[in-house]
This record gives structure tokens, C-alpha cells and sequence, in this order.
């Protein structure tokens, strides 16, 4: 089955959540960091790179997870998985030299706060994956590709969407001081 354009990765709830997430960094990072030129350009391009470097870091772990769970099942896909963890590690070095800095001048921080909330998501894709019969309840285009039943996929995007983004969220909101 095709895919619907909505389901694409990434997706419109995705990208809205990214813009969100983007927007309320701007208003914490913009009484800490003086910009001489284009300074909300500057601003908001460096906002994408602070919140690329979590959404990287979670995805790594998501992929992770998934290999060591549905890996031996599905092994036509653990290549892809396998250059998609290398995107993500390129992606995680490019964010970090370009916004660096601000965890250097403590504008952001790995703190300890930050640690939890990531062992938290860890944690949560762990129970979620392990709990889960097929990878269709653990992304929602796949149970969409494959024609899975609407509870399947509606669980799956609930799941990830409410509870997955949101310790996103907490994870991302974390870093600032």
C-alpha cells in the first residue's frame, strides 16, 4: 500500500511539533546569545541544530532498540537501519559543531536533569519495543505500508505521538537553563 502524504517521514504532526519545540528555544535562547547580523535568522537556524541534536541522540536510541528487537525478523531492513544510525552520528557531530558553544558557554546543558529524561526515553523504547508483537506497533507508516488494521495504527501513532513526543519535549526543555 502507498503511503499517504501525511504519513511521510517526517510528518505534518512531526514538523509541527519541531516548529514548536524550535520556537520555544528562540525564547530562551534569545536573552542569553547577542546576534550582530540577521539575528532571527541566526537565531532560529541555531534553535534547528539544538533541537536536531536531541531529536538525533533519540533517534539513535530508537534505532537501537529496534535492531536488537526486530532486527533477526526483519533483516532486509537492518541495513537501512544500519546507514540511518550513521546519518544520525554525522547529523549529532554536525549540530554539535555548529551549536557547541552554547553547552561550552553553559547557555545549554547535558545536565542531570537532561541524563534522566533521556534514560527515561531509553527506557520507555525499551518497555515499548519489547512489548510489541511487530514493528507495526512501534511506527505507524509501517503498520500504514503494510495495511495493518486502523487500531494497530492508531495505537502505534498514539503511543508515539503523545508519549513519545512529549518525553521528547521534557528531554529538550531540559537543556536550558
Amino acid at each position: 500500500m502507498e503511503v499517504p502524504w501525511f504519513a511521510l517521514s517526517p510528518s505534518p504532526f512531526s514538523i509541527i511539533f519541531y516548529l514548536l519545540l524550535i520556537f520555544l528555544g528562540m525564547r530562551k535562547l534569545i536573552p542569553q546569545v547577542s546576534y550582530k547580523r540577521f539575528k532571527h535568522l541566526i537565531l532560529f537556524t541555531d534553535c534547528i541544530f539544538i533541537v536536531g541534536l536531541i531529536v538525533l541522540i533519540l533517534d539513535s536510541v530508537w534505532i537501537l532498540v529496534c535492531l536488537a528487537r526486530f532486527g533477526l525478523y526483519y533483516p532486509n531492513s537492518v541495513l537501512q537501519l544500519i546507514f540511518s544510525l550513521g546519518r544520525n552520528f554525522v547529523g549529532i557531530m554536525f549540530c554539535y559543531y555548529l551549536i557547541g558553544s552554547f553547552f561550552q558557554r553553559k547557555v545549554c546543558s547535558i545536565n542531570k536533569k537532561t541524563q534522566f529524561f533521556l534514560y527515561l526515553n531509553a527506557f520507555f523504547m525499551f518497555v515499548w519495543f519489547y512489548f510489541a508483537p511487530s514493528p507495526a506497533w512501534t511506527d505507524w507508516t509501517f503498520a500504514i505500508r503494510y495495511d495493518y488494521p486502523l487500531e494497530v495504527i492508531l495505537s502505534s501513532f498514539l503511543i508515539s505521538h503523545l508519549l513519545g513526543k512529549s518525553l521528547v519535549a521534557l528531554t529538550y526543555l531540559s537543556i536550558w537553563r
